[in-house]
């Protein structure tokens, strides 16, 4: 039994051809996990449809029950012998202040998803992976001014240099600002006080209609210590160990089914 539709997920239905596998994904949009929400970048759209549509042809083998979030008590009556559990993580939200009457506030992934925006908007990311850059370049495509701002040492640090650069070109072509090395500290009324993350020194960012907060990911694994106590043979793999790459999640989950 496999517990998440993205990439581990469907990656263990393909290392295990020919078994008897239930696959439960809790969206009922369809397969893919986080790869669903850059459906909405403008210039994400093409590769996350593909890897979409390869994930699909990973899971083929398995009986896919989508809109499930599955409970302890559906596993133990499907008595499987293995449970992948790759329920993948949800987005943190890092803390900081948010006066009364402050502008909007938003997670990533809920903009991606098509979560409507006052602008003018603040994006602000941490740790430099594409979920900033594709909130930034949809919402300034849309129409809206986009400042972008970074706590990471460079602005996109965790992608591929030549995804990095691209994305870095068309953000400044469609005029979005870049706020470097600053993390939030409170949310006013129109304003986001903001604070530099080597010299601590604090500015204040005006005219914010949203913030926009892409705050990395944590790991989701509520079923994991139950399965374990109630005795059943379970492995974690993927975003709920901790973030992931998407070739990390397909190794770890790969290993799992063939060692299962």
């Amino acid at each position: 039994m496999i517990v998440g539709g993205g990439p581990a997920g469907c990656a263990a239905v393909r290392a295990a051809p020919g078994a008897d596998i239930v696959l439960f994904e809790r969206s009922p949009d369809g397969l893919g996990g986080q790869w669903r929400h850059a459906l909405a970048g403008p210039s994400h759209e093409p590769i996350a449809r593909l890897t979409i549509e390869n994930l699909e042809r990973w899971a083929q083998g398995a009986d896919v029950r989508l809109g499930v979030d599955v409970t302890l008590e559906q596993i133990i009556a499907e008595q499987p012998d293995l449970v992948v559990l790759a329920s993948g993580a949800l987005e943190h939200r890092r803390p900081f202040k948010v006066s009364p009457g402050a502008s909007k506030l938003l997670d990533g992934w809920a903009v991606l998803d098509g979560a409507e925006v006052e602008g003018p908007v603040v994006v602000w990311e941490w740790g430099g992976d594409w979920t900033g850059f594709i909130a930034a370049e949809m919402l300034a495509v849309a129409g809206h001014a986009v400042r972008l701002a970074s706590s990471s040492a460079a602005f996109g640090e965790g992608m591929h240099q030549y995804q990095r650069n691209l994305y870095l070109g068309r953000l400044d072509e469609l005029g979005v600002e870049l706020v470097s090395h600053v993390e939030p500290i409170r949310l006013g009324a129109g304003e986001l006080l903001v604070r530099n993350v080597f010299s601590e020194r604090e500015m204040t960012l005006d005219g914010v209609g949203t913030l926009v907060v892409v705050g990395g990911r944590e790991p989701y694994f509520p079923l994991y210590e139950p399965l374990v106590e109630a005795g059943v043979n379970v492995e974690r793999v993927g975003d709920s160990l901790g973030a992931r790459t998407t070739e990390e999640a397909v190794h770890e989950a790969t290993v799992a089914a063939l060692a299962g």
